[in-house]
């Protein structure tokens, strides 16, 4: 079993958490904030596997002097610092899935995720933040989170990079039935060439 918590970092929270686990003997899986940052050494000395959110707040409004000296250090530097959390955690060896909590429009996930990429992220530890991680963590791994014989096939189809933000959804298939949602895209000129040199082969 999991306990989760929805709480903002600090050594006294985890280390009551991490002891009422232990007691009970259950495993436990950490909800992030998206400000794990601030305490990143305590907060991956837990050993804990987190599920982080990649919602950053807005940019705060300091088009004027009155108006930049209403903002802490705190809040300014939060809003600087929040798209490099992730990237951040993955550094420090920490265990790391991927949520839409937080978001206040999940369809804004893509683009956050891509702020988070140029920050530092590679599309590899993206991927696996919302594929295989999340099944290990859900103890689904024999099958969901990878494409191979016997899984069940769950599997979303895009052309372009993978996590690319303007990337369209092809195809979405659920337990090997196709979904059809948008067209294949005609090949380039490119394209179609290197596969005629290729049938050639």
């Amino acid at each position: 079993r999991h306990t989760r918590y929805w709480r903002d970092w600090s050594s006294d929270v985890c280390s009551s958490d991490l002891r009422l686990a232990s007691e009970f003997d259950r495993s436990m899986i950490a909800v992030g904030t998206g400000t794990e940052f601030r305490r990143l050494q305590a907060v991956v000395g837990t050993g804990l596997p987190l599920i982080v959110p990649v919602a950053f707040p807005e940019a705060p409004d300091v088009s004027t002097a009155a108006k930049a000296e209403q903002h802490s250090l705190r809040t300014l530097a939060g809003w600087e610092q929040a798209p490099t959390n992730l990237a951040r955690l993955l550094r420090a060896g920490a265990t790391v899935a991927l949520t839409t909590n937080r978001l206040e429009d999940r369809k804004d996930f893509g683009e956050h995720l891509a702020r988070a990429m140029e920050h530092g992220v590679s599309a590899e530890d993206a991927l696996r933040a919302l594929t295989t991680t999340p099944a290990q963590l859900l103890g689904v791994a024999d099958r969901l989170g990878r494409v191979a014989p016997g899984m069940l096939a769950h599997i979303v189809v895009r052309e372009g990079e993978p996590l690319a933000a303007d990337g369209k959804v092809r195809d979405v298939w659920v337990g090997g039935r196709r979904f059809r949602v948008n067209k294949a895209a005609p090949p380039t000129r490119s394209e179609e060439h290197t596969s005629e040199l290729q049938s050639r082969q």
